[in-house]
């Protein structure tokens, strides 16, 4: 995949788990209250699935707004 399609299944995958538009995305997560610990899961979950990657712990503690997870999942692209 591209960098764009990434960016893409990317922006899909966080709007469908999180119900949110992606244009909020510098507000983090602790101001968007559907994105709760539930729901991060389930976003982490989706992303490791549909794009066939892997999130480490690290990485997982760094994804605080949608601007983060962007760098974290396109970072090794």
């Amino acid at each position: 995949c591209s960098m764009i399609e990434k960016r893409k299944i990317l922006k899909k995958i966080f709007e469908r788990v999180i119900g949110c538009d992606s244009l909020y995305k510098n507000i983090p997560r602790s101001e968007i209250p559907q994105w709760d610990s539930m729901r991060h899961a389930e976003l982490i979950i989706a992303l490791e699935k549909e794009m066939k990657i892997r999130v480490s712990i690290k990485d997982l503690n760094e994804i605080n707004s949608f601007d983060a997870l962007e760098k974290v999942i396109l970072r090794d692209s």
